[in-house]
């Protein structure tokens, strides 16, 4: 998709600033010119797949993985320029594997109904890098599995939580 961008023409429906939502949107096959650029595009494409050495049939998630410890965590998400909303980057690192290097870190959905708020969050990276931490991997992997956390919002569901404390401080 990278490549098609650069290809003049190539919506079918151009950009239209009273619908940024829904456009562009289509490829613009009618035009001889850019369905002959888009073959290019994609024939290149393939070319740097092979190269890099990625099975044409491989699932993203045994190409894109983050690195805890030992572990390969696999890892969704995409370049946001493609319109991905989950910003994640990953750089080649031989036999057709990549490793995340940066994107998306937390990432929170808030709804709100009758009961106040309701938020659920994703945190990509974990709390800890020490590896002897609890912390080091976990939230890497709910990640991973899209297991959202639905996060406290009244002070009940604050005080439910089993590790709920408090400190009073004075001078």
């Amino acid at each position: 998709m990278q490549r098609a961008r650069k290809i003049p023409n190539v919506w079918a429906v151009p950009f239209d600033p009273a619908d940024p939502v829904h456009t562009p949107r289509g490829l613009n096959r009618a035009d001889t010119a850019v369905a002959i650029a888009l073959r290019h595009a994609l024939a290149k494409v393939v070319h740097d797949v092979d190269i890099e050495g990625i099975p044409s049939k491989a699932r993203w998630g045994n190409i894109q993985f983050a690195v805890r410890g030992e572990s390969r965590i696999p890892m969704h998400g995409g370049d946001y320029t493609l319109g991905i909303y989950n910003h994640v980057r990953s750089e080649p690192i031989g036999g057709g594997a990549r490793k995340v290097v940066d994107g998306a870190s937390y990432i929170q959905a808030v709804t709100f109904d009758a009961d106040g708020p309701q938020a659920q969050a994703l945190l990509a990276y974990s709390q800890s890098d020490d590896p002897a931490s609890a912390h080091f991997a976990d939230q890497t992997r709910q990640f991973s599995n899209k297991a959202w956390v639905t996060l406290p919002f009244t002070e009940t569901q604050i005080r439910a939580d089993p590790a709920y404390r408090t400190l009073k401080i004075s001078e």
